[in-house]
């Protein structure tokens, strides 16, 4: 089983020794044996230790110990499972240098090997500490993934949206969350240390508005309250690509932790899943230095080749070998390609599916009505609506409202405590307040569905009595004011609706909302008297 594979560059700065030192401490600690940095370099065929593991190292060099570029290395550690007979662990680091000084590739592949299907235990998602090991000690290269995490706030969400969709990224992005507390759901720092190479970590700053980052980015590229959000790369052929994401919720993280899981690991899962494949094929393998090496053979012998005719016939063979390699090379790329169009139908298909969970969701959430049924239910909002217009009262009015219109319109427990308070405080004016109302889930809903700009509110409304937003100068005490929770978020409900402008609950009426055009629906955070600046 392929657990883990990752591929990345080291700068040319540093030097091949460097890495393959790094590789032999890493198994100098793991077996408290030393191992000869130079002897590993060179290539052995098996070298012994603890518990039955092995270490076996290849290189393409000449016959005096000399590199021949491009230089390619494997270095291989087999071992086996504690408590699980039957399995072996491999890991192997590959590396590859077109020419001194130039960077260096490296590649590094965790598996599996079971002797039979008798063999069950479950894997668990690892990241092996040479990939750590390497990025401490050696330095990467500038294009190297998710060194160190970035913040997110609203200021770099619009150049943080042309990042998602770039068309040459190849690697996920992590988006994490956190919630209305500022604690974040995991460890940020260890699961940027585990997805190094591999993803991007992205916190959102504690301070950001998340309500304007979705704004910016759609629900489907952003995350709020402690989710955690996996933006996976486009895929498919230019035209045909889609970008794939996997949100975790925050109930759904606090459960999985509750029940044991380590979640960093649970998201390396999730990422290597879709990485592996890909970063297995860019993979040094021992497989893959044997054959530079009969590159080479094949090279050396060909120059060796005189003019005889019985010598002309090894020539063309050791050419015809050549040139099979090369079409094996071809039908891999070949096949990867397809791989990869499949991949990208299967996410297109998965992401229909999950759209479809949540159109029941929603659908089941706010009691969606069928077109033949609602139908009867506009006749009997009508009717009702009608027989309740002689009522004075604005917190009647409210729950009238979202009762026949739970579907378009959700209020806020800060909005009827404000309803109550107009009441108490003698508002004179309920039935013009309870007519606001009914345009807000009637008229005005209709021409926010419909994606009308908020000049068509100022028609309904009259230019007067509508307000997308608070003045400039709104102070922040004012802002926290107009600060509502929904959905365990804070969010600053700047439309408003308002009667009269005296600074008293007599006169003075005003409704604060905010428009979900995911949900279709209206929230009101506000209905009462006016709120200070």
């Amino acid at each position: 089983m392929l657990v883990y594979a990752n591929s990345f560059n080291l700068s040319g700065t540093g030097t091949v020794d460097a890495v393959i030192e790094q590789v032999c401490i890493w198994i100098s600690k793991k077996y408290s044996s030393r191992v000869d940095a130079g002897k590993i370099a060179i290539g052995v065929r098996e070298l012994r230790f603890s518990e039955g593991a092995t270490l076996s190292s290849r290189s393409t060099v000449d016959d005096d110990s000399s590199r021949v570029y491009p230089f390619y290395f494997c270095a291989r550690l087999t071992h086996g499972q504690d408590g699980v007979p039957g399995r072996r662990w491999i890991t192997e680091v590959g590396l590859r240098q077109d020419q001194q000084e130039a960077d260096i590739h490296c590649s590094v592949l965790t598996k599996t090997e079971e002797i039979s299907t008798q063999v069950n235990s479950p894997i668990q998602a690892t990241r092996p500490t040479i990939v750590r090991d390497l990025f401490l000690n050696c330095k990467p290269s500038q294009d190297a993934i998710g060194i160190a995490i970035k913040t997110l706030d609203e200021e770099s969400a619009t150049a943080f949206g042309y990042e998602i969709d770039r068309f040459n990224r190849r690697h996920p992005i992590v988006l994490v969350s956190a919630d209305k507390d500022g604690r974040y759901s995991v460890d940020s720092n260890r699961l940027s240390s585990l997805l190094v190479g591999l993803a991007q970590v992205v916190k959102i700053a504690t301070t950001a508005d998340t309500f304007l980052i979705e704004k910016i980015l759609g629900r489907r590229n952003s995350a709020f309250g402690g989710a955690i959000n996996i933006i996976f790369p486009a895929r498919g052929r230019s035209g045909e690509r889609v970008v794939l994401s996997k949100i975790y919720r925050p109930e759904s993280i606090l459960e999985a932790i509750e029940s044991g899981i380590n979640f960093e690991t649970e998201i390396l899962s999730a990422i290597t899943h879709q990485t592996n494949l890909p970063h297995s094929w860019k993979h040094i393998s021992l497989d893959t230095v044997a054959e530079e090496l009969l590159r080479i053979r094949l090279r050396e012998a060909s120059s060796k080749v005189n003019d005889g005719a019985d010598l002309a016939i090894y020539d063309e063979l050791l050419h015809e070998a050549a040139d099979q390699i090369a079409k094996k090379g071809q039908t891999i790329d070949s096949l990867q390609q397809d791989v990869e169009d499949l991949n990208m139908q299967l996410g297109q298909a998965n992401l229909q599916f999950s759209d479809l969970q949540s159109a029941f969701s929603e659908a089941a959430r706010y009691k969606v009505t069928t077109p033949s049924v609602d139908g009867e239910i506009s006749k009997l909002r009508r009717q009702v609506s009608d027989f309740l217009r002689c009522e004075d009262s604005v917190e009647r009015s409210l729950e009238m409202v979202s009762t026949l219109y739970s579907d378009r319109i959700v209020v806020l427990p800060s909005a009827r405590s404000s309803a109550q308070a107009s009441d108490k405080g003698g508002f004179k004016y309920p039935k013009k307040a309870q007519d606001i109302l009914l345009k807000l889930v009637g008229e005005y809903w209709e021409s926010l569905v419909v994606g009308d700009s908020d000049q068509k509110a100022r028609q309904i409304f009259g230019n007067k009595n509508f307000a997308a937003r608070e003045s400039d100068t709104l102070s922040n005490d004012g802002k926290k004011r107009r600060t509502f929770t929904y959905q365990e978020r804070e969010v600053l409900m700047e439309r408003h609706i308002k009667i009269g402008v005296a600074d008293n609950l007599a006169d003075t009426f005003r409704v604060h909302f905010e428009w979900f055009p995911l949900e279709r629906l209206i929230v009101v955070g506000h209905c009462g008297g006016h709120l200070d600046f």
